[in-house]
Order: C-alpha cells, then sequence, then structure tokens
C-alpha cells in the first residue's frame, strides 16, 4: 500500500522533477522528468499530472512548495488530491527523537526524521532504492547546532559539493514524512463520535 508521495518539482532548467514513493518503509525508485521537459508557463498541471499517474491508494503527497512547487500544490488541492505543502524555510516546532534537540528550520526536521529512520541502531528498517544519486544526496547533508537548533548546510552548498542539486535526497526525505491519510482520519472521526461514553455505565 502506498502511504506517502515526496515531490520535489522543477521546471526548465538543469534541474529535474523527483517523485519518490513510499510504501509503509520501503521506497520505490525515484520517478524523474528533466526539468526543460516542463514548460514553465504550464509548470502547475504538467508536474500535478505526474504526481497524479504516480499516486495510488490516496497516498499524501508531500510537496515542496519553494520555486515551481506552489501552483503544482494548488492544482493538485483544487483536484481534491490530499497534499501537504511544504516550504523548508518555515519554522520548525518539532524535537529530535531523544527530545534533546530542536531545528532550526523545516528543512532541517524533515532532513533529520530521514536520518533518525535510517539510524542502524534505532531507525525503523527503511529499504531504499540502489540509487547512486540518492545515496550521494543524502550523504551530502551535513549539519551543525546552532542557538535555534540543528541546522542543515544551504541547498547552495550542496550544489558545489555535487555539482547538481540534491533532488532526489530532498524528494526521498519528503516521501519519508508521515502524514495521516484523510480517508483513516475521517473514519477515526466517525467512529468517536458514535462512542458513547456513558454506554456502560
Amino acid at each position: 500500500v502506498m502511504d506517502s508521495i515526496g515531490a520535489d518539482i522543477a521546471a526548465g532548467g538543469k534541474d529535474s522533477m523527483i517523485v519518490f514513493a513510499r510504501h509503509g518503509n520501503w521506497f520505490d525508485v525515484a520517478q524523474e522528468t528533466p526539468g526543460h521537459e516542463i514548460p514553465q508557463e504550464r509548470a502547475g498541471p504538467i508536474a500535478a499530472s505526474k504526481i497524479i499517474m504516480a499516486r495510488k491508494d490516496r497516498a499524501v503527497v508531500h510537496a515542496d512548495v519553494v520555486g515551481w512547487g506552489l501552483s503544482a500544490v494548488n492544482f493538485l488541492t483544487e483536484n481534491e488530491v490530499q497534499t501537504v505543502p511544504v516550504n523548508f524555510a518555515n519554522s520548525s516546532t518539532e524535537r529530535t527523537r531523544d527530545g534533546k534537540l530542536s531545528f532550526s528550520n523545516k528543512r532541517a526536521e524533515v532532513i533529520w526524521r530521514m536520518r533518525e529512520a535510517l539510524d542502524p541502531e534505532n531507525g525503523e528498517a527503511i529499504e531504499l532504492p540502489n540509487d547512486p544519486k540518492l545515496k550521494a544526496d543524502l550523504t551530502s547533508y551535513t549539519w551543525e547546532l546552532r542557538s535555534s537548533g540543528i541546522h542543515i548546510v544551504s541547498k547552495e552548498e550542496q550544489k558545489k559539493k555535487l555539482g547538481r542539486s540534491p533532488d532526489r535526497g530532498d524528494a526521498c526525505c519528503l516521501a519519508n514524512m508521515r502524514t495521516i491519510k484523510q480517508e483513516i482520519y475521517d473514519d477515526m472521526v466517525n467512529t468517536a463520535s458514535q462512542y458513547d461514553r456513558y454506554g456502560e455505565i
């Protein structure tokens, strides 16, 4: 069952649009579309259609809204596709799994969650595809501790190290986000509303 999709959206230029699908702890191979194949004037609907074609089982879409992502997210939302817009620059209220450290922004939170999931001792038995570019992206994330919490090296620094944008790494980390499906949430709400807490008195 597909649980989540992570999408790093690009249009025009050298960067690629990457879509990762996660089934439980198993990640499918990346679906890549070169940016030059997505015309900027129609980036929203074209990018959204590629996500819709990859989506199964009402999986939640987690999409980067910086740049061309916003128009795609708007198109998905208008078509009733459950979508979580992610702006990496936004602040985070979350903490590390052990509760000791905060995050400087949403980007640090999302990337650190993948680090925790891949922890060989206390991780989640994540299964990633055999993808050299993905491995390079994920190992290019470095961090430092600031007064605001864990801070991940800037994307510009990663580009210098990799010679390209870490599209695969970002999309994979987005796919690792855990958002409850709307239909499951609705069922929970309906079940709770039907429960009579005084029935056994």
